[in-house]
């Protein structure tokens, strides 16, 4: 970064030497001279990586929930936790292809167009199995059936 003063000398630093100096403006331009815009603050740039400065980001303001749109459209299931619902109903194991019949008849999840949703389902109970173990919603009965633990 080049400075040059009004008596005409040139200083040269390079950014990381500038990284953790605050930045003021003693001396204001006069209003009928342009000249650069001011920054709003003094505050000292932080050096995340050398040679980088970090500006720091500005707040945002939360959104307001909508109070009809919160209402009205209430959150969908998840195909597990519709498959769970569907196995705490029926009381009885089922295999994933059964499950998505019942979930799809009794309304509670539909398939957003797969191909092979009753896999997908298979591969998530699967999933929570292996990850929660003991906590985990499913149990393995026989081969491909799935009851509530």
């Amino acid at each position: 970064m080049k400075i040059k003063w009004d008596d005409g000398q040139e200083v040269t630093w390079k950014r990381s030497e500038l990284a953790g100096k605050p930045i003021a403006f003693l001396d204001a331009e006069p209003a009928d001279q342009p000249g650069p815009t001011p920054l709003k603050s003094a505050q000292p740039l932080k050096a995340t990586r050398p040679g980088r400065l970090a500006i720091p980001k500005r707040q945002r303001q939360p959104k307001a929930a909508d109070p009809q749109t919160a209402t009205a459209t209430p959150k969908k299931l998840s195909a597990l936790d519709a498959a769970a619902k569907v196995l705490a109903e029926t009381g009885t194991p089922m295999s994933c292809q059964e499950l998505i019949g019942a979930m799809a008849a009794r309304g509670y999840w539909t398939s957003p167009g797969g191909k092979t949703p009753e896999a997908t389902l298979c591969a998530a109970v699967w999933r929570e199995v292996a990850v929660k173990g003991q906590q985990s919603r499913f149990v393995k009965t026989s081969p491909g059936r799935f009851a509530l633990r």
